[in-house]
């Protein structure tokens, strides 16, 4: 098992259900998320580095589809069921290059597998 798979796996433990999910918050800065424990995870716009998509084999009953935006410091998880879902993808399609293909491909998986949505460019 990889170190982001225990992690999220971690993280899923931790989330059981939407009572329980991490707040998270969504400005013109970046997105931030507030675990159930008081810890504090923020990944602004300008230093995204990557989106993708995780989804696990846990549906229906439970989330299967989860948001990762990783940062150059910092990681956000966010379960396809939050809130802040519909504007947090508005924004991220914004993003030159953003992979609408890969959404598709992981909201029709049933599956464990990651789709990456966008990266940054690193060629400049």
């Amino acid at each position: 098992m990889t170190i982001f798979a225990r992690w999220l796996q971690r993280l899923l433990q931790h989330s059981a259900s939407p009572r329980e999910a991490p707040a998270i918050q969504l400005d013109d800065d970046g997105l931030t998320q507030v675990m159930r424990n008081g810890e504090v995870h923020t990944v602004h716009w300008n230093e995204l580095a990557e989106v993708s998509i995780v989804t696990t084999d846990d549906g229906p009953l439970a989330d299967d589809v989860f948001w990762v935006l990783s940062g150059e410091r910092e990681r956000c998880v966010v379960p396809g069921s939050a809130e802040v879902i519909g504007r947090l993808l508005r924004r991220l399609q914004a993003l030159p290059g953003f992979r609408n293909d890969a959404v598709i491909d992981a909201m029709g998986s049933s599956g464990r597998a990651r789709f990456v949505c966008w990266q940054r460019d690193t060629a400049h």
